[in-house]
């Protein structure tokens, strides 16, 4: 069943759903790498492309230092999977420990942006963002959650289009090369044309009272109507057409997820290029759904992936550092010979070779003959 307020799949029917009735989530705890590792932005994008959908991430500031969680819905059953596909990415170093069954319910500040593609200021490339939002947080007793609800793949595929266009003509390319975009525009000017002369003949005609006025009246009403939907269409296809054509190209390359923001208190945290505000809203859930907006994985990642440049041992939390790279699960042989009672015969073993390496060395060394010199004669 798909519940009918949040679209969630899993909803035992329409009406019943185990997000919005403000049941607890999966919770994990990310344990961070002792020292900074190499980029592995590309590949917690993979990650974040591949994760279930709803999914949350909250970065939780305290005197102690800043943590990060992620959460979950109950009825995922492959969560583990996704646990040991970052640890595996990190190679051991950095891994999610789980925390159980926590409640997300509570008021929030969501983020609202007035821009159709916003843009990350703080993920830029060969930085750590996460300093620079983990010390905001940390000074405020803040938490910053972000939501991943879905991908944007009919976005991607109209952003692919726009950006095929050449920014030094009219339509997007040659003007003699037939293209959507350009079409699109002709056609916005033709009903805007259209409307604004029907309007304007049939004003005419019911002024001067040459036919009954219902009529004129009625074909004024369509004309004005047809002539703002047109303008209308024309202010949009502008924004469309004012979006830098880097913006564009990155969207299109990474994937897109649809993804929004929400925070524990209203601070000023800037993240984002252009103007946006924070609205208060009385419950995180399913509330942020209506606040949502499209971000590529790759500037997502910047905010989690673990630190490459800088140290975090004076900002990060220390019950959440991980000193020495474990698996979660260790292996099957690791396990095993770990257990005295099946340690001891193969350390027996192993200690017993040297005594029969030199043992064939110790009879020769009994069997050889007096030595015959003279001197020793003597």
């Amino acid at each position: 069943m798909i519940c009918l307020r949040c679209g969630y799949e899993f909803a035992s029917s329409p009406t019943e759903c185990p997000l919005c009735s403000g049941g607890p989530w999966q919770a994990w705890e990310l344990l961070f790498a002792p020292h900074a590792l190499d980029d592995l932005r590309a590949q917690a994008a993979g990650w974040l492309g591949q994760l279930p959908f709803p999914t949350m991430i909250e970065w939780i500031g305290s005197p102690k230092g800043l943590r990060i969680r992620l959460f979950l819905p109950p009825q995922i059953t492959d969560a583990e999977a996704v646990t040991r596909a970052w640890a595996a990415m990190t190679g051991q170093h950095s891994r999610w420990r789980k925390l159980g069954m926590l409640d997300i319910k509570g008021p929030v500040y969501a983020f609202h942006s007035s821009n159709r593609l916003p843009s990350i200021i703080v993920s830029a490339k060969d930085s750590d963002p996460l300093l620079a939002i983990g010390s905001r947080l940390i000074s405020a007793e803040a938490g910053l959650r972000l939501w991943l609800l879905g991908n944007e793949g009919e976005l991607q595929d109209r952003l692919r289009s726009l950006s095929a266009y050449s920014y030094g003509t009219e339509g997007g390319v040659q003007n003699n090369t037939p293209n959507p975009w350009g079409f699109q525009l002709e056609l916005l000017r033709g009903m805007l044309f259209l409307g604004m002369i029907m309007a304007g003949i049939s004003a005419g005609i019911w002024n001067a009272g040459w036919f009954k006025p219902l009529p004129e009246i009625l074909f004024v009403l369509a004309g004005t109507l047809i002539s703002i939907a047109a303008a209308w269409g024309i202010r949009n296809w502008l924004e469309w057409r004012s979006i830098p054509k880097e913006i564009l190209e990155k969207r299109i390359q990474e994937p897109l997820i649809r993804v929004a923001l929400s925070l524990s208190a209203s601070i000023d945290l800037p993240m984002f290029a252009g103007q946006g505000s924070w609205r208060k809203l009385a419950d995180s859930w399913p509330d942020i759904t209506g606040h949502n907006f499209p971000l590529p994985a790759g500037d997502l990642a910047g905010l989690i992936a673990p630190l490459q440049l800088g140290e975090g041992s004076g900002l990060l939390d220390r019950d959440t550092t991980q000193e020495v790279p474990a698996p979660l699960h260790p292996s099957h042989y690791l396990t095993q010979s770990s257990r005295s009672d099946k340690a001891w015969p193969l350390m027996k073993w192993l200690a017993s070779i040297p005594m029969f390496m030199a043992w064939p060395q110790a009879a020769a060394v009994q069997a050889r003959p007096p030595s015959s010199s003279p001197c020793l004669n003597n």
